[in-house]
């Protein structure tokens, strides 16, 4: 592999489809992989959802499986499309494009004529692009209507919020990946004390884990009562 294709992107380790807790989106993944394994026919894919639904995650976990696919990626977030400046002439072969927060490109021309430009050399070097961003493609106002059939021409998948029992199992998933578990009494004690989007859950999952290292505590009600009064 040419390792100066390879541009890192900004994720935690931790986010990878392997600790992503799936729920009713297993249809997304399916695309979301064969796009990455470079087998999908059309180069464009679309995901949306609410802050919180995993998109950012989605798009990091796409350049971590680029890897083990041996693909050139390169992660782009349009709340810094200074990045797409760059980009013009230097697309690689069968690069893996996976670009968030598409949302922000409404109601601005020169940026939706960069867009437009990045997806026709995506599309000609045989590569794929992976957007996301907080609605449906239709609701963001765009004005080309060039980029709105291209982004459009792939599908377009929501991603389904968890319901409670699923932010229970996931929270459970990311702690024995972390290497220590939540008891249910702990589980419940964290849904029913603390904001139960996902955001805001895994966060507080990311809080707990370093303090109870460094206070070397097992994570119990007891430990959750004297970090909530010290948060």
């Amino acid at each position: 592999m040419n390792q100066q294709t390879i541009i890192p992107h900004s994720g935690l380790n931790e986010q990878t489809l392997g600790s992503y807790f799936v729920g009713e989106n297993g249809d997304l993944l399916l695309q979301i992989k064969q796009a990455v394994a470079g087998v999908r026919a059309n180069p464009m894919l679309y995901l949306w959802g609410e802050h919180g639904s995993g998109k950012t995650h989605l798009l990091n976990a796409c350049c971590d499986l680029a890897i083990a696919h041996d693909r050139p990626y390169r992660y782009l977030s349009l709340e810094d499309y200074s990045q797409l400046n760059g980009m013009s002439g230097k697309i690689s072969s069968s690069l893996l494009v996976c670009l968030d927060n598409l949302h922000l490109a409404e109601a601005d021309s020169g940026l939706e004529i960069k867009l437009l430009t990045l997806y026709e050399q995506v599309k000609s070097s045989n590569g794929h692009l992976i957007a996301a961003g907080l609605t449906p493609l239709n609701e963001i106002r765009l004005g080309l209507p060039d980029l709105v059939s291209r982004l459009s021409a792939g599908g377009s998948f929501r991603l389904v919020p968890l319901c409670d029992s699923d932010k229970r199992e996931a929270l459970e998933q990311r702690a024995n990946l972390r290497g220590f578990s939540l008891e249910p009494a702990v589980l419940d004690f964290i849904m029913t004390h603390f904001d139960r989007d996902t955001t805001s859950l895994f966060s507080l999952l990311d809080r707990i884990d370093s303090a109870s290292l460094s206070r070397h505590r097992r994570v119990t009600i007891p430990f959750l009562r004297d970090f909530l009064g010290s948060n």
